[in-house]
């Protein structure tokens, strides 16, 4: 388990309205992650919110294309030495998570989903990949996908929208 996890979250964008409770599930959704893949020492995590206009512009600079994406994620190998003390462990900086939250509205608003859900599972997405769980790195096509699926249930999310009711 992480001994200390510090979540940054910037808002840079001003097109959508952060909702109240967003920053706090998102902090929620990295303690979960980093729980689950039993990670060791103290970690920092990035998460930017951006407009679509500015997710074009970092796709250009970092990955030079035009599309355009939900979110990406940047990661960083370094440790930053300077918040170490005698005895504190040097904090792990991951990297950031850059989602474009006005395309988060969008897509949640076209799946009929919270706002929230969708954010968790951007967000747990980017997470996963700063520790190196990508969809070709991964032995099994659905691991990603579980691992998302395991933090919405842990957050409170519903899995499936399909349940049976006996009675």
């Amino acid at each position: 388990m992480a001994d200390k996890l510090k979540v940054v979250i910037t808002d840079n964008q001003k097109v959508v309205k952060v909702q109240t409770g967003i920053r706090m599930l998102l902090r929620r959704c990295c303690h979960a992650i980093l729980e689950n893949d039993n990670y060791e020492g103290s970690a920092e995590i990035g998460i930017i919110f951006t407009d679509n206009a500015q997710m074009r512009e970092l796709c250009r600079q970092h990955f030079g294309c035009e599309t355009e994406k939900d979110y990406i994620a940047l990661s960083s190998e370094k440790s930053d030495s300077s918040i170490q003390g005698e005895a504190e462990p040097a904090v792990s900086y991951l990297g950031d998570v850059c989602i474009s939250f006005e395309r988060a509205v969008e897509a949640a608003a076209k799946s009929n989903r919270p706002i929230g859900r969708q954010m968790v599972t951007l967000t747990a997405m980017g997470v996963l990949e700063l520790l190196g769980y990508t969809p070709e790195k991964s032995d099994d096509d659905d691991e990603l996908r579980q691992r998302v699926e395991l933090v919405l249930f842990q957050l409170g999310f519903p899995v499936s929208s399909s349940y049976y009711i006996s009675k």
